[in-house]
């Protein structure tokens, strides 16, 4: 069983390197291109990803911990080049070092869960296949914690979160959008109705 969860982590981090440099999707920093005006010159900078437009102040929270967790855990060094967190050092510890991982990293799973209306049972599933793929390979002695290092499950999962996030934010907007709009109609009307109406008589 942990040589075929070893060879589907592989085959992902393999497939995944031919469609966007070595690894999934950044789930902490996107990329903006700076266009210098007259010099023809463009530079692409990378800026700390904020919270998905439209979502609930306490999902923006939950967002950020669960960000700064994953981060810890995946991120948090960097070694000769490689950027690896507490997780994988822990994980060279045998068999306890993986089992204290994988407790951090269903700690991190359950803070997702409490962002309101909970998360799609599908999400779900990949959150903790992820999980369960980085318990298996962590299991490995020596090499198992090599690959550990690029598989990064929590940073998965939380690109998973940001993508559902990024739903929740869109379906918000697109309810509340026509109200506002109604809302400017009324008020654009009642600024035209005459606040004083001339009947042709005289006062007296």
């Amino acid at each position: 069983m942990s040589q075929f969860l070893v060879k589907l982590a592989v085959k992902k981090i393999f497939d995944e390197t031919k469609l966007n440099k070595f690894g999934t999707e950044d789930p902490y920093c996107s990329e903006i291109i700076i266009d210098y005006a007259g010099t023809g010159k463009k530079v692409i900078k990378k800026v700390k990803k904020q919270a998905p437009i439209g979502i609930s102040l306490h999902d923006a929270r939950i967002y950020e911990r669960v960000k700064r967790r994953a981060y810890r855990m995946d991120l948090l060094f960097n070694f000769c080049g490689l950027r690896i967190g507490l997780a994988h050092i822990i994980g060279f510890v045998p068999v306890i070092g993986p089992i204290c991982c994988i407790f951090l990293s269903l700690m991190i799973y359950r803070l997702c869960l409490q962002v309101e209306g909970g998360i799609p049972i599908d999400i779900q599933i990949k959150m903790v296949l992820n999980i369960a793929i980085d318990f298996a390979i962590g299991m490995i002695p020596i090499i198992g914690d090599f690959i550990d290092m690029y598989y990064k499950s929590n940073s998965r999962n939380l690109l998973l979160l940001e993508k559902h996030l990024i739903n929740v934010g869109e379906l918000n907007r697109s309810a509340t959008e026509p109200r506002e709009i109604q809302q400017e109609n009324v008020q654009v009307y009642s600024d035209n109705i005459p606040t004083h109406v001339t009947t042709g008589r005289k006062e007296e």
